[in-house]
């Protein structure tokens, strides 16, 4: 499972995405579809996924997806990342150090 250092970088991921977007933390564990709540959860799940050595599956525990969810929001946010346009995501991302 995760070790303590990757618990406390998950969290810390959480609490500054959530601050950032003026959330609440139960949104980003929340079943809710609304874009509000999208974009910040898919982020989190993002950064946790590129910050840590866990795959998909540990990681849909830590949020309460199944894998198929979290490789989604990876695979979206990495998307945005990676587009050759400048975009507010990837302007964020590069914003912060995460690792």
């Amino acid at each position: 499972m995760l070790s303590e250092v990757d618990h406390e970088k998950i969290d810390w991921i959480i609490t500054t995405v959530c601050a950032d977007f003026d959330i609440d933390k139960k949104h980003i564990f929340a079943k809710c579809r609304r874009r509000k709540y999208v974009l910040p959860r898919h982020l989190c799940q993002y950064l946790a996924f590129i910050t840590t050595n866990h795959g998909t599956s540990v990681l849909g525990k830590v949020f309460q997806r199944d894998h198929g969810s979290v490789h989604h929001a990876v695979n979206t946010i990495h998307n945005f990342v990676t587009a050759k346009y400048d975009n507010d995501i990837k302007s964020y991302i590069n914003s912060k150090q995460w690792l």
